[in-house]
């Protein structure tokens, strides 16, 4: 859930700020590519939902 809610901030900043939030001087694109590396490197929240059901013993 996290990393949905995440992912969809930095979309709406994107938006808010336009061109210039993909420019190297704004930290802007900086958080957006952590955040994509993130979600490759920790799991996505579909992942994560699986293992804690597993855990669980849920279907």
């Amino acid at each position: 859930f996290t990393n949905e809610r995440c992912q969809m901030v930095l979309r709406e900043a994107n938006q808010i700020h336009g061109g210039y939030a993909q420019v190297y001087e704004f930290d802007q694109q900086l958080w957006y590519r952590r955040a994509a590396a993130w979600s490759m490197r920790l799991g996505t929240s579909a992942e994560h939902r699986r293992t804690v059901a597993r855990a669980l013993d849920l279907p």
